[in-house]
Protein backbone atom coordinates (compact mmCIF):
# COMPACT_ATOMS: atom_id res chain seq x y z
CA UNK A 1 0.00 0.00 0.00
CA UNK A 2 2.75 2.12 0.11
CA UNK A 3 3.24 2.80 -3.50
CA UNK A 4 -0.49 3.90 -3.72
CA UNK A 5 -0.81 7.40 -1.98
CA UNK A 6 -3.21 9.14 -0.95
CA UNK A 7 -2.96 11.77 -3.97
CA UNK A 8 -3.06 8.72 -6.28
CA UNK A 9 -6.32 7.66 -4.04
CA UNK A 10 -8.25 11.08 -4.64
CA UNK A 11 -7.67 10.72 -8.36
CA UNK A 12 -8.84 7.26 -8.41
CA UNK A 13 -12.40 8.24 -6.76
CA UNK A 14 -12.49 11.07 -9.13
CA UNK A 15 -12.12 8.81 -12.41
CA UNK A 16 -14.35 6.63 -10.56
CA UNK A 17 -17.13 9.50 -10.13
CA UNK A 18 -16.83 10.86 -13.64
CA UNK A 19 -17.48 7.67 -15.30
CA UNK A 20 -20.36 6.74 -12.97
CA UNK A 21 -22.12 10.29 -13.88
CA UNK A 22 -20.77 10.17 -17.36
CA UNK A 23 -23.22 6.68 -17.25
CA UNK A 24 -25.84 8.26 -15.58
CA UNK A 25 -26.62 11.04 -18.29
CA UNK A 26 -28.92 10.86 -20.74
CA UNK A 27 -27.75 11.20 -24.31
CA UNK A 28 -30.69 12.77 -26.38
CA UNK A 29 -28.91 13.68 -29.58
CA UNK A 30 -31.56 15.48 -31.48
CA UNK A 31 -32.55 17.74 -28.45
CA UNK A 32 -30.74 20.79 -26.62
CA UNK A 33 -29.97 19.86 -22.99
CA UNK A 34 -29.47 23.60 -22.05
CA UNK A 35 -30.06 26.84 -24.05
CA UNK A 36 -28.13 29.80 -23.31
CA UNK A 37 -29.80 32.68 -24.78
CA UNK A 38 -32.84 31.08 -26.66
CA UNK A 39 -34.02 34.38 -27.51
CA UNK A 40 -31.71 34.25 -30.79
CA UNK A 41 -32.87 31.28 -32.44
CA UNK A 42 -36.54 31.21 -31.37
CA UNK A 43 -37.53 34.85 -31.55
CA UNK A 44 -41.13 36.26 -31.21
CA UNK A 45 -42.06 36.90 -34.85
CA UNK A 46 -44.13 40.84 -35.50
CA UNK A 47 -46.57 39.56 -37.82
CA UNK A 48 -46.86 41.99 -40.57
CA UNK A 49 -49.67 44.39 -41.32
CA UNK A 50 -50.52 44.22 -37.68
CA UNK A 51 -50.82 47.62 -34.95
CA UNK A 52 -47.55 46.01 -33.21
CA UNK A 53 -45.72 45.87 -36.65
CA UNK A 54 -47.05 49.14 -38.15
CA UNK A 55 -46.15 50.24 -34.71
CA UNK A 56 -42.27 49.32 -34.93
CA UNK A 57 -42.34 50.30 -38.15
CA UNK A 58 -43.37 54.19 -37.61
CA UNK A 59 -41.31 54.25 -34.15
CA UNK A 60 -37.75 52.70 -35.61
CA UNK A 61 -36.32 56.06 -37.23
CA UNK A 62 -37.49 58.18 -34.29
CA UNK A 63 -34.55 57.48 -32.29
CA UNK A 64 -31.56 56.08 -34.78
CA UNK A 65 -28.19 54.96 -33.14
CA UNK A 66 -25.67 57.20 -33.78
CA UNK A 67 -23.99 56.75 -37.16
CA UNK A 68 -27.16 55.72 -38.81
CA UNK A 69 -27.64 55.97 -42.01
CA UNK A 70 -31.11 57.13 -43.70
CA UNK A 71 -33.41 55.05 -45.63
CA UNK A 72 -34.32 57.52 -47.61
CA UNK A 73 -30.32 58.14 -48.84
CA UNK A 74 -29.83 54.41 -49.49
CA UNK A 75 -32.46 54.37 -52.09
CA UNK A 76 -30.66 54.34 -55.28
CA UNK A 77 -31.82 57.12 -57.40
CA UNK A 78 -31.02 57.78 -61.48
CA UNK A 79 -31.64 62.03 -60.70
CA UNK A 80 -29.81 64.02 -57.92
CA UNK A 81 -32.31 65.22 -55.88
CA UNK A 82 -31.27 68.59 -56.00
CA UNK A 83 -31.14 68.33 -59.71
CA UNK A 84 -34.75 67.30 -59.91
CA UNK A 85 -36.48 68.69 -63.85
CA UNK A 86 -39.09 70.82 -62.21
CA UNK A 87 -36.94 73.23 -60.14
CA UNK A 88 -36.11 76.55 -61.42
CA UNK A 89 -32.33 77.73 -62.56
CA UNK A 90 -31.80 80.05 -59.50
CA UNK A 91 -33.39 76.82 -57.01
CA UNK A 92 -30.81 74.14 -59.02
CA UNK A 93 -27.65 76.88 -58.25
CA UNK A 94 -28.89 77.37 -54.91
CA UNK A 95 -28.94 73.58 -54.32
CA UNK A 96 -26.11 72.50 -56.22
CA UNK A 97 -24.28 75.14 -53.85
CA UNK A 98 -25.97 73.98 -50.77
CA UNK A 99 -24.13 70.45 -51.44
CA UNK A 100 -20.99 71.37 -52.39
CA UNK A 101 -19.53 70.99 -48.78
CA UNK A 102 -20.95 67.34 -48.32
CA UNK A 103 -19.37 66.42 -51.65
CA UNK A 104 -16.57 68.09 -51.11
CA UNK A 105 -16.04 66.22 -47.83
CA UNK A 106 -16.97 62.29 -50.24
CA UNK A 107 -14.33 63.57 -52.51
CA UNK A 108 -11.39 64.30 -49.97
CA UNK A 109 -11.80 60.77 -48.06
CA UNK A 110 -12.46 58.72 -51.28
CA UNK A 111 -11.32 60.43 -54.14
CA UNK A 112 -8.34 62.51 -53.40
CA UNK A 113 -5.79 59.62 -52.43
CA UNK A 114 -5.79 58.54 -55.75
CA UNK A 115 -7.01 61.63 -58.24
CA UNK A 116 -5.27 64.22 -55.92
CA UNK A 117 -6.76 67.69 -54.47
CA UNK A 118 -7.18 69.48 -58.17
CA UNK A 119 -8.35 65.92 -59.80
CA UNK A 120 -5.38 66.16 -61.67
CA UNK A 121 -4.54 62.54 -61.36
CA UNK A 122 -2.10 63.01 -58.97
CA UNK A 123 -3.17 61.85 -55.66
CA UNK A 124 -0.92 60.39 -52.78
CA UNK A 125 -1.87 56.71 -54.31
CA UNK A 126 0.12 57.21 -57.34
CA UNK A 127 3.49 57.84 -55.53
CA UNK A 128 2.92 54.08 -54.03
CA UNK A 129 3.02 52.42 -57.86
CA UNK A 130 -0.45 52.67 -58.15
CA UNK A 131 -1.26 53.97 -61.68
CA UNK A 132 -2.15 57.18 -61.91
CA UNK A 133 -6.09 57.58 -62.51
CA UNK A 134 -6.97 60.14 -65.59
CA UNK A 135 -7.40 63.83 -64.71
CA UNK A 136 -10.81 64.67 -63.90
CA UNK A 137 -10.03 68.16 -65.56
CA UNK A 138 -9.29 66.61 -68.81
CA UNK A 139 -11.84 67.35 -71.93
CA UNK A 140 -12.83 63.90 -71.98
CA UNK A 141 -14.18 63.64 -68.59
CA UNK A 142 -15.71 67.54 -69.00
CA UNK A 143 -17.57 65.59 -71.81
CA UNK A 144 -19.36 63.26 -70.06
CA UNK A 145 -23.01 63.86 -68.40
CA UNK A 146 -23.47 63.60 -64.99
CA UNK A 147 -25.04 60.80 -64.48
CA UNK A 148 -21.81 58.95 -66.52
CA UNK A 149 -19.69 60.19 -63.54
CA UNK A 150 -22.63 59.05 -60.85
CA UNK A 151 -22.24 55.66 -62.59
CA UNK A 152 -18.45 55.46 -62.14
CA UNK A 153 -18.52 56.20 -58.66
CA UNK A 154 -20.90 53.60 -57.95
CA UNK A 155 -20.36 50.65 -60.17
CA UNK A 156 -16.41 51.62 -60.44
CA UNK A 157 -14.24 51.51 -63.62
CA UNK A 158 -10.78 50.15 -64.86
CA UNK A 159 -8.31 50.24 -62.11
CA UNK A 160 -11.48 52.60 -59.61
CA UNK A 161 -13.39 50.25 -57.67
CA UNK A 162 -17.06 50.76 -56.84
CA UNK A 163 -18.00 52.62 -54.29
CA UNK A 164 -21.87 51.74 -54.01
CA UNK A 165 -21.04 49.96 -50.51
CA UNK A 166 -19.26 53.32 -48.76
CA UNK A 167 -21.21 55.96 -50.14
CA UNK A 168 -24.81 56.56 -50.90
CA UNK A 169 -26.85 57.61 -53.65
CA UNK A 170 -27.20 61.28 -52.65
CA UNK A 171 -23.24 61.30 -51.76
CA UNK A 172 -22.18 60.17 -54.64
CA UNK A 173 -24.73 62.63 -56.98
CA UNK A 174 -22.68 65.33 -54.78
CA UNK A 175 -19.73 64.08 -55.45
CA UNK A 176 -20.20 64.49 -59.19
CA UNK A 177 -21.71 67.95 -58.40
CA UNK A 178 -17.85 69.14 -56.12
CA UNK A 179 -16.12 67.62 -59.30
CA UNK A 180 -18.02 69.76 -61.65
CA UNK A 181 -16.91 72.93 -59.47
CA UNK A 182 -13.41 72.22 -59.38
CA UNK A 183 -13.85 71.60 -63.76
CA UNK A 184 -14.84 74.97 -63.13
CA UNK A 185 -12.39 76.75 -61.32
CA UNK A 186 -9.40 75.27 -63.39
CA UNK A 187 -8.64 75.85 -67.43
CA UNK A 188 -9.22 72.81 -69.22
CA UNK A 189 -6.49 70.82 -69.84
CA UNK A 190 -5.65 67.75 -72.42
CA UNK A 191 -5.33 63.94 -71.23
CA UNK A 192 -6.71 60.74 -71.69
CA UNK A 193 -10.64 59.07 -70.93
CA UNK A 194 -11.40 58.98 -67.30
Amino acid sequence: MKALRIHHLIFLLLLIVIVVATGMIESVWTQRNYDALPDMYASVPVDAQTHRWNTAFKNRDENPATGTVSRSDTVAADIAPFLQPYMSDSARQAAVEAALPRGEKIYRVFCEPCHGNAGLGDGVMTQHGYPPPPSLLSDATRARVDSSLYRIVRDGQGNMPSYSAQITPVDSWRCVSYVRSLQNKKPQTGGGTP
